[in-house]
């Protein structure tokens, strides 16, 4: 009796952290964008820095890509990366950063980028 009751208890909270686990694994949309974005721009420039790039969401930290312009960027060639100077883009991000209050909102990050114009 006293197994049964275990399993039982040990299933609810193995159900409970799953449940929990799972929330906090999740990736939205604009996180996976970013991510790829900035895969796609180390793949196109060598040596390319993405330390100043931050693709995580949370409460109110927003990527520092938003989902159009991480589409935007997967979407060019990579010499119109390297040509529109994007293989700094992640320096920039952290030079903004550095400049900003460090709260993680839009006034740290780097205005927006002519990414598709």
């Amino acid at each position: 009796m006293n197994r049964m009751r275990f399993l039982r208890r040990f299933g609810l909270a193995l159900g409970a952290f799953l449940a929990l686990t799972a929330e906090n694994l999740s990736i939205d949309q604009d996180e996976l964008q970013c991510e790829q974005a900035v895969a796609y721009l180390a793949s196109c420039c060598p040596g390319f820095d993405n330390a100043g790039i931050n693709c995580t969401a949370g409460g109110c930290v927003r990527p520092d890509l938003d989902l159009p312009t991480s589409k935007c960027l997967q979407s060019l060639s990579c010499d119109q990366v390297v040509a529109r100077g994007l293989c700094n883009l992640g320096q920039r991000e952290a030079a903004a950063k550095q400049s900003g209050d460090g709260d993680g909102d839009d006034d740290d990050r780097v205005p927006d980028v002519d990414v598709c114009q």
